[in-house]
């Protein structure tokens, strides 16, 4: 009888321990975690460029202009002087117009529509303004020498440091609920035609006149 010879590859193969097949294959954890560290810093660096390019082009970039064609608010359009002397404006629509800065002496207004228009830092030195409507208008800081106001109409305007008033035909003027400063109401009490109107005199508030 043969009997099978001894080798040792003849050995049944026994399964390795558990622990020892994990120590035996490398894992990866740490460097999937080190992949997601870099992405999140990459991210924040990303939100925080954006966010530094909008602050810089909010401060760089100027304020948008307002306004209209005929001038701008407290100031004269662009750096030209807004020459409208002599000019004739009988019965046009001037309402919500800005006249900062204009130069209107001698100009003609007559019957002209400037309700809500905002006359800021202007001269209006002997300029027609006769039957003119300056309701909810601002004046501000404007000369009004010997202007003719005859008729106009001065409801719910704002009027603030004028000067002229005193030589200024107002004979028939409206300031019904107008707000006028405290130096404007004392020169425009020293109007002639204000002091012959006792309704004048009641709508600006002179006291004593």
């Amino acid at each position: 009888m043969d009997w099978p010879r001894w080798s040792p590859w003849s050995r049944p193969c026994r399964p390795t321990r558990r622990s020892a097949c994990r120590r035996s294959i490398p894992t990866h954890s740490g460097a999937k975690g080190a992949t997601y560290v870099v992405v999140a810093v990459v991210v924040v660096a990303v939100i925080v460029v954006a966010v530094v390019l909008t602050l810089l082009t909010l401060l760089t970039t100027s304020p948008p202009q307002t306004g209209n064609t005929i001038g701008q608010s407290n100031g004269v359009s662009g750096d030209k002087v807004l020459d409208l002397r002599f000019c004739d404006y009988t019965g046009a629509d001037l309402s919500g117009k800005t006249l900062s800065g204009a130069l209107l002496n001698d100009a003609i207004l007559k019957g002209a529509n400037l309700n809500e228009a905002v006359i800021s830092k202007a001269f209006l030195v002997n300029t027609n303004l006769q039957n003119a409507n300056l309701s909810n208008s601002v004046l501000d800081r404007s000369a009004l020498d010997n202007a003719d106001l005859r008729g106009a109409t001065f409801v719910n305007a704002v009027i603030t440091g004028i000067t002229g008033f005193e030589t200024a035909n107002l004979e028939g003027a409206n300031f019904e609920d107008a707000l006028i400063g405290n130096e404007d109401a004392k020169r425009l009490c020293k109007n002639p035609s204000v002091a012959a109107s006792d309704e004048m005199k009641m709508q600006i508030g002179c006291r004593g006149q």
